[in-house]
C-alpha cells in the first residue's frame, strides 16, 4: 500500500511540475492587417475571370467537289495574367488601394467536338475515286478553333470579363476590410 501511495505522490508531483512549466512562458500574439501586396496577387499567376460559350455555323466548300455545313460549339477562357499586376496606391490608414491590372486575353480555345455537328456534308464531285469531304472537315475544324478565339476576344466579352474580374477581387479585399478599385491597361 505505501508503494502505491509514493507513486501516486510521485506522479502528481511530476504532472504538477509539468503543468506549471507550460503556463509559466506568456504567448506573444501579433495581430496584423494585411491590405494588397503584389507579391500576394501575383502568386495567383493567370485568374480565370470568364469562360466564353461560343456556337456559330460554319460553312465549307472544297473546290474538288465537296461542301459541308458544322454547327460549331465551343468555349475559351478569359484570362488576367496576374504576375502584371501593380498597386498604384495604398493607403493604410484608410484600407483603400488601387490596382493596375493587364486586359483579360482569351486562352486556350476549344472546339466541343462532342456538341459539334455535321449537318451537311455532300460530295460535288463526278471523279468516283476522289472524295475531298475529310480534308474539308479537317479545315472547316481549323477554321472553328479560330473562331471560338475570335468570338472570346471581341469588346464586348472583353468587358464582361472585366466587370468579373471587378466582382471577385474587390469583394475579396472587402472581405478583409479594405476598398479596392481596378485600373486597366
Amino acid at each position: 500500500m505505501r508503494p502505491l501511495l509514493l507513486a501516486v505522490l510521485l506522479a502528481a508531483a511530476l504532472a504538477g511540475v509539468y503543468f506549471a512549466g507550460r503556463q509559466s512562458a506568456p504567448l506573444r500574439v501579433s495581430v496584423t492587417s494585411t491590405g494588397p501586396t503584389v507579391e500576394q496577387i501575383q502568386e495567383l499567376a493567370d485568374l480565370i475571370v470568364l469562360r466564353v460559350q461560343v456556337a456559330d455555323v460554319l460553312e465549307g466548300v472544297h473546290p474538288e467537289g465537296a461542301q459541308m455545313a458544322v454547327l460549331v460549339r465551343g468555349d475559351c477562357d478569359l484570362v488576367i495574367d496576374l504576375t502584371r499586376a501593380a498597386i498604384a496606391q495604398r493607403d493604410e490608414q484608410q484600407h483603400t488601394a488601387r490596382v493596375r491590372l493587364p486586359e483579360p486575353k482569351p486562352v486556350r480555345p476549344r472546339v466541343d467536338h462532342e456538341r459539334t455537328r455535321i449537318y451537311n456534308a455532300e460530295r460535288t464531285t463526278w471523279i468516283p475515286w476522289r472524295d475531298p469531304r475529310d480534308e474539308l472537315y479537317e479545315q472547316v475544324m481549323a477554321r472553328a478553333q479560330e473562331l471560338v478565339a475570335q468570338a472570346s476576344a471581341a469588346p464586348d466579352q472583353i468587358a464582361r470579363a472585366k466587370r468579373h474580374a471587378e466582382l471577385l477581387i474587390t469583394a475579396f479585399y472587402r472581405e478583409l476590410g479594405w476598398k479596392v478599385e481596378l485600373d486597366w491597361e
